[in-house]
């Protein structure tokens, strides 16, 4: 079965997460109302994304001491990609900051401090409009080409929202930006148009293979299975040369088309200024990937790629007696 049948795997200037900003997060955490919010219980994963979260936030504005203003863009339309993310957004919102939510899934009774911009009607549902033998059929380019049309898809349908349109004019600035590292990169405009704040991406799934140079992690073919190929380590020679192969013409493919078409997008709704999406990219302060090692092999991530697999597994409710 390809990627998209499976998918996700599940189990400002930013600056890296060294340590500088960990030694921020428990200042941060003081001054803040994460403070007054300890007694929410939130599940180990949750609570280590929330941590660095508000480390990223403690080192790009040592000084403050109100709620952050966050503001999380998510327009893919795949649920389980929401999913994952949905109890990090919540969290922070439970802990006294003000998050902004531009996603596909509204919340029915939204809790205090979260606030939508509904996408709804922009792109079709992914439920509704992919079937399962379709995507049995994908090749791994295929599988590969099929989720970077729908990424860049999305991009003209989401700024042309009302909604949308009206935050981008509006006065409204945020500390921090959190992205999906995924298919297309469109979205990256939110990063420039809110600079300085520092941006997080987030992945429900392994990385992208053209999200690795963002950040400064190594993509060796010899140890990193491209996720496209479905293969696990070890690899032997013959995968190794496959996976090289691959992995090069996707990046190929991705820079060359997707990227140019994103980044014409990019020009029309954030101005002929933007600089090469490339170069916001390389300003991700933090890429939180919905990974484990025990599942996927150990990978050399430099200290601004955190695996927070099972983020979105709520800790085991007691069995109730039988008598």
């Amino acid at each position: 079965m390809q990627m998209l049948a499976r998918y996700p795997r599940s189990v400002g200037d930013g600056d890296r997460v060294g340590p500088r900003a960990q030694g921020a997060a428990g200042r941060a955490a003081s001054r803040s109302p994460a403070a007054m919010a300890r007694g929410t219980h939130l599940s180990g994963p949750t609570a280590a994304a929330l941590l660095l979260v508000v480390a990223i936030l403690g080192a790009a504005a040592p000084g403050m001491t109100d709620a952050a203003k966050i503001l999380a863009v998510l327009p893919h339309s795949g649920h389980t990609h929401f999913k994952v993310f949905e109890p990090l957004l919540k969290g922070l919102a439970a802990k006294g900051h003000n998050v902004l939510v531009l996603s596909h899934y509204p919340q029915a009774k939204p809790p205090p401090r979260y606030e939508d911009i509904s996408l709804v009607g922009a792109m079709p549902s992914l439920e509704a409009t992919l079937e399962l033998s379709h995507l049995e059929r994908l090749t791994p380019f295929g599988d590969f080409a099929e989720i970077t049309r729908i990424g860049q898809a999305s991009c003209e349908p989401t700024f042309t929202l009302p909604e949308v349109a009206a935050l981008l004019e509006s006065n409204r600035t945020f500390d921090i930006v959190l992205t999906e590292v995924f298919n297309t990169d469109c979205f990256l405009g939110f990063a420039y148009r809110y600079r300085p704040a520092p941006f997080v991406a987030l992945s429900s799934s392994m990385l992208m293979p053209w999200g690795y140079g963002r950040i400064g992690a190594p993509l060796s073919s010899s140890y990193s299975p491209n996720l496209f190929l479905g293969l696990a380590p070890p690899l032997s020679l013959p995968q190794r040369v496959v996976n090289a192969a691959f992995t090069l013409a996707v990046n190929a493919y991705w820079k060359v088309f997707r990227l140019t078409s994103a980044y014409t997008v990019v020009n029309r709704y954030f101005g002929p200024r933007v600089p090469p999406l490339e170069a916001i990219a390389a300003n991700t302060s933090l890429v939180l990937l919905n990974t484990h090692h025990s599942v996927h092999g150990p990978q050399p991530w430099p200290p601004g790629v955190v695996e927070i697999g099972g983020v979105h597994i709520d800790d085991p409710k007691p069995l109730s007696k039988v008598r």
